[in-house]
């Protein structure tokens, strides 16, 4: 139909000439004949962009159409105006009040929002089916998508929104009051919900819902109902978590915790010293002095989860320090508020501001809480949470297996797919740092199936990297394919910070160097290079430091040891300096990197010519496996392998295990201090 009446407007005139403009009129206008023709006849003066564009103001633009239609039909506005003249009173006021939804609403929704003295509830459903019979409202009937929904026509909501304007500023408050309370009460009690079995089914309930809970939380910004945003924006935030809305959760977060002060301003015992005043949701505002000081609290950390893809290209300021101190002082380990969600996410300032020296305290103390204090939902996270933490501690992998079965339990008998999921990944990484990958591999793929279930795909390119890992030893193919569709697929989502990218690139270089592909490993090498400078709590000296490892370790394969060991030197040293404050994080990496330091002293001393080098190569192996023996992906574990014949040829069984021995009673950081003193210049 556009085709053949804006042919007739403007000769030559073909949609194909710009398909994407020419759909979205058709798509805009409704499909209606009458509108479309209308917009035909402007394109005598006009592109088929410049009338898609204009659309927003559709009565003005299509004013005026043909001649010979009765005069009813020569103007969009006097079309609709035509069919509203038609309808009853309480039709139209049902029609207007309709106008405030967004993306359409419930039979139940519209008898909250509508109803009043003059539309009373019991009659908003037989109006609202006249209304569809009238065809001013469409009825979406899909039987899988639950209860019918009710929705108008663009065109149709464009007229109804202006007719609601005009009824007077009474009416549009209260209507739009009734919308702002109707949402945030289904929003409030919906979120309990989305830790249980029924977790999918009130997912995809808040999804169909979006578009109004984004204009009731817009309405709260606007008129300053402080505690009306912190319900909505409270309730939303462990949805959008799950269905990886950050960008949206931090514009909201951000509006909402700048209505109100900074609540870690406050004394934590002050306003509740017993710790056990309701929790924000438990009830509708208003709230109580106590209530609304911790939902001031809860929306800082759930802005502080969101921003776990902030840029983190710099270190953290003196300001976020502090407030990340003041945070974790603002829950008192003994108050029983500490231990329900999300109060355990203090935790993450500690990878916030860098401060990771208190981690293990910290974590040990959140799980003692929630297992005292909390719910099984708040002790299951804390659990799921320190098992990964303890994956990347020295000797943690016995209490981190254990963490992770406990959590798992929990999050099964409670029916939540997301905690089973993230248990998974933790009690996955902790068997193939023990060496069972085909264990690891099939607990990752019980993940993902569990994250792409809930719709979670931003969990799941962390958890293709790392089965593709597990299976690096037994199916190379596979594995090297499931690590760059991991990385490809955090790439396409933009998950700059999540890990996946760095991660999933170091695995793809070290693959690259094993099967001397130097073209390929300088690729990826590359691409390392132009890495996020942060990765979570490794900030640039660390992620340079380890791009300076790989590049060393590297150099020494393609036969250039000389040059690489000195890399590798100065790329711990680099780590070293980053992380000398926390010294469980500076074992768990420098440990690691050891080993690479002693395969590029093992290479060189193959050559005969430094006996040093292949002395301290042994004593930096005993300084890993004291640590770290089994640790590792199956390349890694074939490396030490590799370099330990290589140094049992260079020393004798006897000489080899004397230094190595000697390696295991030092600590890490004298270990990386012989390493500092070696003199590659040294030779027999």
């Amino acid at each position: 139909l556009l085709a053949e009446r804006g042919a007739a407007a403007r000769p030559g005139f073909d949609p194909a000439q710009d398909p994407g403009a020419s759909a979205e009129v058709c798509r805009r206008l409704d499909g209606l004949p009458l509108a479309i023709e209308l917009a035909a006849a402007r394109l005598r003066g006009m592109t088929i962009r410049q009338i898609a564009d204009r659309l927003d103001g559709r009565f003005q633009l299509l004013s005026s159409g043909s001649r010979i239609l009765m005069p009813r039909q020569q103007t969009l506005r006097a079309v609709v105006d035509w069919s509203w003249d038609l309808l009853a009173k309480d039709e139209r006021a049902l029609l207007r009040r309709l106008s405030v939804f967004a993306g359409g609403c419930t039979l139940e929704a519209a008898e909250q929002v509508c109803a009043d003295d003059e539309v009373p509830a019991g009659e908003v459903a037989g109006l609202l089916l006249s209304l569809v019979d009238k065809s001013l409202v469409v009825a979406d009937l899909d039987a899988e998508a639950g209860p019918a929904r009710y929705r108008m026509l663009e065109t149709i909501h464009e007229y109804a929104a202006e007719r609601f304007r005009d009824a007077g500023e009474s009416e549009v408050q209260q209507t739009q009051g009734r919308h702002l309370r109707c949402f945030r009460e289904f929003v409030r009690r919906t979120e309990p919900l989305l830790h249980g079995p029924g977790q999918l089914d009130q997912l995809d309930r808040l999804e169909q819902e979006q578009d109004n809970i984004r204009a009731a939380l817009r309405r709260a910004l606007d008129t300053g109902a402080e505690q009306e945003a912190l319900c909505l924006a409270l309730g939303m935030s462990w949805s959008w978590s799950l269905r990886d809305y950050g960008r949206e959760a931090r514009t909201w977060l951000d509006a909402v915790t700048a209505m109100g002060p900074d609540p870690f301003d406050a004394d934590p015992y002050a306003a509740d010293p017993e710790g056990n005043a309701p929790a924000p949701l438990d009830a509708p505002p208003p709230w109580p002095a106590a209530v609304l000081l911790e939902a001031r609290r809860q929306a800082v950390l759930f802005r502080l989860m969101a921003g776990l893809e902030d840029d983190f290209s710099t270190a953290p300021s003196e300001v976020l320090v502090e407030r990340g101190r003041r945070i974790i002082a603002g829950y008192p380990p003994e108050l029983p508020r500490s231990s329900r969600f999300p109060a355990p996410l203090r935790a993450v300032t500690a990878f916030m501001t860098g401060d990771l020296a208190q981690l293990p305290e910290l974590m040990d103390a959140v799980v003692d809480g929630c297992r005292r204090l909390g719910e099984p939902w708040d002790l299951a996270f804390a659990l799921q949470f320190r098992a990964k933490f303890g994956n990347d501690q020295a000797g943690g992998l016995p209490q981190s297996a254990a963490d992770a079965d406990e959590a798992l339990a929990l999050f099964e008998r409670l029916g939540d797919r997301w905690g089973a999921s993230e248990a998974l990944s933790a009690k996955a990484e902790a068997a193939g740092k023990r060496g069972e990958f085909a264990v690891a591999a099939e607990t990752y793929a019980r993940a993902i199936r569990l994250a792409e279930e809930l719709g979670a795909g931003h969990e799941v390119p962390i958890l293709l990297v790392r089965q593709g890992e597990a299976l690096l030893g037994a199916e190379p193919e596979k594995a090297e394919r499931l690590i760059a569709e991991g990385v490809q697929r955090a790439v396409d989502r933009r998950q700059q910070n999540s890990g996946s990218i760095f991660f999933g690139r170091m695995l793809l270089l070290i693959v690259a160097v094993r099967r001397r592909d130097r073209e390929r490993a300088d690729e990826v090498l590359r691409l390392l290079d132009q890495s996020p400078a942060m990765v979570g709590p490794l900030g640039p000296p660390i992620v340079g430091g380890l791009v300076d490892c790989l590049r060393g370790w590297m150099e020494c394969h393609f036969g250039e040891p000389l040059t690489g060991v000195p890399m590798v030197r100065q790329g711990i040293a680099r780590v070293r300096g980053a992380t000398r404050d926390s010294v469980w994080f500076t074992d768990f990496i420098v440990v690691t990197l050891l080993s690479l330091a002693a395969g590029g002293l093992s290479l060189l001393a193959r050559r005969g010519t430094h006996p040093e080098a292949a002395r301290l190569a042994a004593v930096l192996l005993g300084t890993h496996a004291a640590r770290n023996k089994d640790a590792g992906n199956k390349l890694e574990l074939m490396e030490r392998h590799e370099a330990e014949q290589r140094l049992r040829a260079a020393l004798g069984d006897t000489g080899y295990d004397a230094e190595y021995a000697r390696g295991g009673r030092l600590t890490v950081e004298e270990a990386a201090a012989l390493l500092d003193s070696w003199d590659p210049g040294e030779s027999g």
